[in-house]
């Protein structure tokens, strides 16, 4: 067995002390990268979950995570327009709507291109999203905002959001409705054919005519995400 002088076990004991603080710093250090990391891989991805909204074309079409149940009797007419209130669901990690924004909008084409770049709202300035639609001539349009612990969607008081027979949502947690006249036969039938982005009051896209898009087609969608203040 090697001996060891104590002058030498003195100079290793007085090394390993000095060398504890800066382990612990280089600990630390990694740490903070990597909750660092983590937070950017969150921010980047989540915009590639399930959106709590989304309007889809085939006349138009608004999808949304959320318990509402009274479509039907929402829709009171305040300032000119018809306003409804969609207060969406919590996300899957447990987070409810107290006082959001729209975080994140991404307006995709029927062949799965992105018709413009993700619109990330780190600023959480408020958004105005107008769709507008037509059939042969005007139709009327969509307005979607962020306000409290919900959406707000308004329309022209001739039109409603409502419910159609036999027309199930793509995934059974989400509530479906369709942009329609108040009454008649196809009271839905009208093309989604324009959307604008108005955000902080700077218009960052406007399109009025998504018909001329390569692909155009009713499985276009208009994607919205929210976060709380």
């Amino acid at each position: 067995m090697k001996k060891t002088s104590r002058r030498t076990f003195g100079k290793q004991l007085a090394g390993a002390l000095a060398a504890v603080p800066l382990a612990s710093r280089l600990v630390e250090a990694r740490s903070l990268d990597q909750q660092k990391k983590s937070s950017d891989i969150e921010f980047r991805s989540e915009h590639d979950t399930p959106p709590p909204g989304l309007f889809m074309g085939g006349s138009l079409v608004f999808e949304v995570f959320s318990d509402k149940n009274n479509w039907n009797a929402d829709g009171a007419v305040i300032n000119g327009r018809r306003k409804w209130s969609v207060k969406p669901k919590p996300y899957d990690n447990g987070t409810s709507p107290t006082n959001i924004f729209i975080a994140h909008v991404k307006l995709v084409d029927g062949a799965g291109e992105m018709v413009f770049p993700t619109l990330n709202n780190e600023q959480k300035e408020p958004i105005d999203i107008f769709t507008l639609k037509k059939d042969g001539q005007a139709f009327g349009d969509c307005h979607l905002i962020a306000s409290g612990d919900h959406f707000e969607i308004d329309l022209p008081t001739t039109k409603r959001l409502k419910k159609k027979a036999n027309d199930p949502p793509a995934n059974s947690r989400r509530q479906r409705v369709r942009y329609m006249h108040e009454s008649g036969l196809n009271a839905d039938r009208c093309e989604w054919v324009g959307v604008k982005i108005v955000k902080g009051g700077v218009t960052l896209y406007e399109n009025s005519d998504l018909t001329q898009l390569p692909g155009y087609d009713q499985t276009m969608r208009l994607m919205v995400w929210w976060e709380n203040r």
